[in-house]
């Protein structure tokens, strides 16, 4: 009882001049450390598995560690969209990151195949050690960003570590920003069109949306888009231009900063 009053006593403190964001972070690598820690020194790769779904993935820094084995957010997708995969879908990841989603919808797409879109250099380059890894043959990474229009953007480089998934896309140059290529979805014609897609793009989803509405009528029967409150993003619109493209919205995910938005075609 008193143990219990001293630590909501010292949350309020904590909170009341700010630091109890730091201390929560400074707790979970206390926690999480050492775990990483004996994963390394066991020599493996990670294997991630879901349902039938199942990879292998080689981690060398501790925030691909965090991706695979804390990600909530992540799992829960995954878990919505190898539910609703059937094995000769097309997937686009949108935001592919190190490619944990891209490789296990691999593993079940027996006779479709996986585009994954992914412009950071840190994570571009693990995604393809990790597809080597698996030896996956049906899926293709592409190094740009997807938005409404052909154009030159800067993607911001405040963690270079593979596996770090808060890369937000600008339009202003300086010298910690990457310059990357983002394309019409649209306009893309060395990708098949697909069937079923995942969006994560810290914030730029509603490019993404726009610049892909012919294919998203058209051919996509199936999406997860989520939606990040944090950069100014709003659930509503994202819902409304997705009802307006045809599909049936349901909310699968609700954090508080970020929105994870199903869409489907029936």
């Amino acid at each position: 009882m008193l143990r219990k009053f001293y630590k909501n006593f010292l949350k309020k403190v904590f909170l009341s001049i700010g630091l109890h964001t730091v201390i929560k972070k400074i707790e979970y690598h206390a926690n999480n450390l050492p775990k990483f820690i004996k994963y390394k020194l066991s020599g493996s790769s990670y294997t991630l598995s879901i349902s039938k779904a199942s990879a292998d993935f080689m981690v060398d820094f501790f925030e691909e560690f965090k991706r695979l084995h804390y990600k909530t957010d992540s799992k829960v997708e995954l878990k919505y969209l190898l539910k609703n995969a059937q094995e000769e879908d097309i997937f686009w990841d949108i935001g592919a990151n190190i490619g944990t989603h891209s490789l296990l919808m691999a593993s079940v797409l027996s006779s479709g195949y996986v585009y994954s879109f992914e412009p950071h250099p840190s994570n571009y380059s693990k995604l393809q050690e990790n597809i080597e890894k698996n030896r996956f043959e049906n899926i293709k990474v592409m190094k740009n960003a997807l938005g409404n229009e052909d154009k030159k953007l800067y993607l911001t480089n405040s963690n270079t570590v593979p596996g770090y998934g808060e890369h937000q896309v600008t339009s202003s140059q300086s010298d910690n920003k990457i310059p990357i290529k983002v394309r019409k979805a649209d306009d893309i014609s060395e990708c098949d069109n697909p069937t079923i897609v995942k969006i994560d793009v810290e914030g730029a989803e509603m490019d993404v949306l726009r610049g892909m509405e012919k294919i998203l009528k058209n051919n996509v029967r199936y999406i997860i888009c989520e939606v990040h409150r944090s950069e100014g993003s709003e659930v509503t619109e994202a819902t409304n231009l997705l009802s307006e493209y045809g599909f049936d919205i349901n909310i699968i995910l609700d954090n508080g900063h970020n929105v994870q938005i199903e869409g489907i075609k029936y």
